[in-house]
């Protein structure tokens, strides 16, 4: 979501860009890891949210900074992004 922003949807221009940004840097997380690296069971865009399915709390520890420090450009601003965790049942 966007951060200080929680409602707004993001377009599809943007999901499309995180994505392409999290494997740019998960390419790069595997290199500076020697092959380690961050592991996920299943992504997509549900009900105009991009999801991800984090298969370890290392991945989420990883996928929660990236996401943090990731900063998406709007119309004429920037939109930082912050991690929502699904809740648990």
């Amino acid at each position: 979501m966007i951060k200080y922003h929680p409602y707004t949807t993001l377009a599809r221009t943007h999901v499309d860009w995180i994505r392409r940004q999290l494997l740019v840097k998960l390419e790069e997380a595997i290199i500076d890891a020697g092959g380690t690296a961050p592991t996920f069971q299943e992504s997509g865009v549900r009900q105009n949210r991009f999801r991800l399915s984090c298969t370890d709390r290392e991945s989420y520890a990883w996928l929660q900074a990236t996401i943090g420090s990731t900063v998406a450009q709007g119309e004429g601003h920037e939109l930082p992004l912050q991690l929502v965790p699904v809740p648990e049942k």
